[in-house]
């Protein structure tokens, strides 16, 4: 168990090392490709519920 921990904690140490601070450029790329992501689900979702709504009868299209 101890030399678990131990192998862990080196990887950690060592992943650490190696690992920088991403740019301004690479945050806004992520949070745009996040937020590209929430929205194509949210459609997704979107037109299931709708196509649910269509085929039970509750969906109402009032001119």
């Amino acid at each position: 168990m101890k030399k678990n921990l131990e192998s862990f904690l080196e990887n950690v140490r060592r992943t650490l090392k190696v690992a920088a601070k991403p740019s301004s450029d690479e945050i806004w790329l992520l949070f745009k490709v996040t937020f590209l992501g929430f929205m194509v689900v949210g459609a997704i979702g979107f037109l299931f519920q709708l196509a649910g709504a269509m085929i039970s009868g509750t969906a109402t299209f009032t001119p």
